[in-house]
């Protein structure tokens, strides 16, 4: 089981739009690039997930790397159906080519028709003739997009860099009322270290390369039903840690219980021995 980001959404009729990436070593990813048509039927779970606007919030900044837009254009799509929309809303849109922004012709169509939202894109390494933002995101530009606000409400979908640069520029900001931040990792990805490991996990022993995420190492040996997320927000690869060291490739949203890790933020650093919750 996999669970993806709305992309877009409408209530009348209820229809939903997925940006799925198809990643090198994604099994889902390519399942579905490579096998599912036009009039094929899944089986899918209703929307859930924290990362979602709240109510009352009138100063927006929204902020994407790559495809952490698709969470990003759902919300603008809730807000463009608001009978009373907020007072701002500024989309940070960082990526590196310019092929690479998706829905970009339609954000620029929404700047257009809605007063309240601001759209800038940014590219690292544009083509000569990129009218737009050039190099990174930083904290001077999101201070002057903010520039005059009482207070801010940062949602982010990005990289881990990005976020952490702009989550520690956010709370630098010199609003009065404050930045409230929330953010959606993408899943953890990481370069093996070229050492192999034993790895227990009741009656199964696996080897694993150290330095990638022992959830796709144990997937072959044990059916994780819960974890979806892949990025240490949902709690689904709890693991019991019976002996050995492992190092974390993430520090995950909601860190577990002492004891326990969760296996899409963490890689072996010896052989190990694990147990199911």
């Amino acid at each position: 089981m996999r669970c993806y980001s709305l992309a877009r959404w409408q209530r009348n009729p209820y229809r939903y739009q997925l940006a799925i990436k198809r990643a090198p070593d994604g099994r889902v990813s390519n399942w579905l690039a490579d096998n599912v048509q036009v009039g094929s039927r899944l089986t899918v779970r209703a929307p859930s997930g924290e990362f979602v606007l709240q109510a009352g919030q009138d100063y927006i900044v929204l902020i994407a790397g790559g495809v952490g837009i698709t969470p990003l254009l759902a919300m603008l799509d809730g807000l463009r159906a608001c009978r009373q929309p907020p007072q701002r809303v500024v989309l940070l849109y960082a990526a590196r080519h310019y092929e690479q922004l998706l829905w970009h012709k339609q954000l620029l169509s929404w700047e257009q028709q809605l007063p309240w939202f601001d759209y800038r894109p940014c590219l690292s390494a544009p083509e000569h003739d990129w009218q737009g933002w050039r190099g990174r995101l930083d904290a001077a530009r999101l201070a002057a997009v903010t520039q005059g606000w009482p207070h801010a409400a940062l949602y982010q979908c990005a990289s881990d860099g990005l976020m952490t640069a702009m989550s520690l520029a956010a709370r630098q900001l010199p609003l009065p009322g404050g930045t409230v931040i929330h953010q959606e990792a993408f899943g953890v990805t990481a370069q093996g270290s070229g050492q192999w490991h034993g790895v227990s996990l009741g009656q199964h022993h696996v080897s694993v390369e150290g330095g990638r995420a022992l959830l796709a190492e144990l997937e072959s040996v044990h059916h994780f039903a819960d974890a979806s997320c892949r990025a240490g927000e949902c709690g689904g690869c709890r693991l019991q840690l019976l002996s050995g060291d492992v190092e974390w490739l993430r520090h995950p949203v909601q860190p577990p219980q002492d004891g326990l890790i969760l296996a899409c933020c963490c890689s072996a650093k010896s052989d190990l021995a694990l147990a199911a919750l």
